[in-house]
Formats: structure tokens, sequence, C-alpha cells
């Protein structure tokens, strides 16, 4: 009878080590999914980190109760300058807001100015010296709100100004991500990532490119035949002039050509920018859509910015016409590719010599560089 009693008293002492132990184990649950991903880890250069992670699973969360300790290993990494709240984020599933951040050599996992909200959080950073780098998240308040995302993202913005965080000398290192699920300073599921921190050789590709300064310049039409003038009606007829150009200044379209000749005798050019008058002797032209005469388009804007049109050929049914010397129509301060309409008019008064008419216009495209 009493072996009997001793056997029955060890099988319930053995469940009670077995349930122990599986209680154990599920407490000490290993964080997975660990990574630490750098703008840089090149030796001594300040980088931002992004650390995610996944909660084991039966925990699957963050709550109330919990706080995230991020440890880099001492004589590794520093941190320097003033932290702030943009230097960090958190999303543990939502986007968490940053509500206050405190730097002490005594850390109580009680963020100073953290204000209770059901999104916001603070982060502790331990400057204890000599001691590693650690950040601690915390839920701020009572009204914090958990969520059952098992996947947890911390970024810190180390590379911007404010807080600086910097590499350490070329070399491997271990950074050990905790959840203490009590905020008693125990790490109750935590995991260590390996970081390879290397020499700017062995990161740093150089890549190297040369682009040539470019301009192309077009004229839509070798000739603009403008008929027989009359004193009854205007002459008119248009051709396209194309520009594009990688100049950093952009640049410049200019004219400069006679005024229509025949022997002795010109048709007079316009001059500053005035309207067609049927009946007057004028010889003119602009870079606008106009009605009268209908004749002429608004400027393509392939690229950049082409609305830069000089006044005297900017205005609808107003023409201009400077004889023999170079004259601007158009211009562009930035990289621009611009197609422009150059519009002719002709009258003619009754007195106007009879004769064939004619004159070139010479256009040219100048790159700013």
């Amino acid at each position: 009878m009493l072996r009997r009693h001793v056997k029955f008293l060890l099988a319930i002492i053995t469940i009670f080590a077995l349930v122990a132990v599986n209680l154990s184990l599920v407490e000490a649950a290993a964080i997975t999914v660990a990574s630490d991903t750098l703008t840089s880890i090149k030796a001594t250069t300040s980088a931002d980190h992004t650390i995610t992670f996944t909660i084991p699973g039966g925990v699957g969360d963050f709550t109330l109760a919990d706080s995230i300790i991020i440890d880099f290993p001492a004589s590794s990494f520093t941190e320097t300058g003033t932290w702030a709240t943009t230097d960090f984020t958190f999303n543990d599933g939502a986007a968490r807001t940053i509500s206050a951040v405190e730097e002490t050599a005594t850390p109580n996992r009680a963020v100073v100015g953290c204000v209770d909200g059901a999104a916001n959080v603070g982060v502790e950073i331990d400057i204890t010296t000599a001691a590693d780098v650690s950040f601690r998240i915390v839920p701020c308040g009572a009204s914090f709100t958990a969520n059952t995302s098992g996947t947890i993202t911390f970024g810190i913005l180390g590379a911007a100004t404010g807080g600086i965080f910097t590499n350490p000398a070329a070399g491997a290192y271990v950074t050990v991500i905790g959840r203490d699920d009590a905020n008693d300073g125990t790490n109750n599921d935590t995991v260590s990532i390996a970081i390879r921190i290397v020499t700017a050789a062995n990161t740093e590709v150089s890549v190297t490119a040369t682009v040539d300064p470019t301009l192309t310049f077009s004229l839509g039409a070798a000739t603009v035949a403008l008929g027989t003038l009359s004193t009854s009606s205007t002459s008119s007829g248009s051709h396209t002039a194309s520009i594009a150009t990688n100049g950093a200044s952009g640049f410049t379209l200019t004219y400069n050509g006679a005024t229509l000749t025949s022997g002795a005798n010109t048709i007079t050019a316009m001059g500053a920018a005035n309207t067609s008058t049927i009946g007057s002797e004028e010889f003119g032209i602009n870079l606008r859509d106009n009605a009268t005469p209908d004749v002429g388009a608004t400027v393509t804007t392939n690229a950049g910015t082409c609305t830069a049109i000089a006044a005297d050929f900017n205005t609808v049914d107003s023409f201009s016409y400077t004889a023999s010397a170079t004259t601007s129509l158009a211009t562009a301060a930035a990289p621009a590719d611009c197609v422009y309409t150059v519009s002719y008019i002709a009258n003619i008064a009754t007195t106007t010599e009879a004769g064939s008419y004619a004159t070139t216009v010479t256009y040219v495209g100048t790159g700013l560089f």
C-alpha cells in the first residue's frame, strides 16, 4: 500500500514539473525574424536603423504592461546630440505616436513628458557612462490600446540632425532585442542579431557617368509664301521653330533679317508691337495663336517651361518686326524642349511700289550652359 502511494505522489510531482517546464518555455520564447537594417554599415559613420522583429506566438501584441528594449553592446555604437520625438518611429501593426523622449542615466521605464493616449509611446534612452546604448519603448499611460500584430518595427533616425547614432569601428557586433512583459527591467522574450560594420572600401561603390551638353534646333519650313499682297486683306503664313537644350540656364531664340525688299523698295517693318491694319504698309511676326488674321499656334511644351516669349511677340493679334538687328523672340531659364510657331503678316498701301519682295530671316537658338 505504501509503495502505491509513493508512486502516486511521484506521478503528481512529475506532472507539476512538466507543467512548470512548459510554462517556462512559453514565458521565455524567442523573438523571431529579427533584423536591423542600417542606411550605412561603414565604420564611424552615422546611420539610420530600421529594426524589425516578430513577437513569439501566444503573445503576439504590445500591451500597456510591455516595453521593448533594444540593447547595443558597450564600446560599440555611440549616441550623441539631443534626441527628439522626430528621431524615432514605432509600429506594432499600427503606426504609433512618439509622444516624448527622455535621455537618462537612471532609467526607470517612465518617460518624462509622455502624454497618455491610445496610440502614444515614449522612448527612454539609457546614457549611463560605459553602459550599453539602450533604447526602451514604453506605452505612455493607461489609455494605451494594444494591437494584435506580432510584427514590431522601430526606427532610429540617427543620421539626421538632433540625436546622432554612430557606427563603431569595423567588426562584428551583436545587438539584443528584448520584450519586457512586466516593465520590471527583465527581458522575457529575446533575440540576438549580428551587425557587421565594414570599412568604406567594403561598403561603397563609386558610380560615375557623364551627360554631354546638348542643343537641338530646327525650323519647320525653309520658305513662307505670302502670295500677292492686297490693300483689301492681310497676307499671312507661319512655320515652327523647335529648340531643346539641357543647358542649366536654358536657351535664347533670336532672329535677324531685313524687312521685305524689292530692289530699292521695302515694306515697312512694324517696329514695336501693333495690330494688323489692312491698307497700311507693314510687315511683322509673332509667336501666338492669332484670330485676326487666323494664323499661328500656342507654344508646345515638351519639357521644362516655354512661356517666356518676348513681350513684342507675345500678344494675340499683335505683331512686331525690327529690321536688320538681332532681336530676342523667346527664352528659357532652365533646361527645356519647346516648339514655337512663328507667324508672319504683310499689308500694303495703295502707294506701295510694285515688285517681287523677299527677305531672309535668320533664326538662332543658343544654349546657356
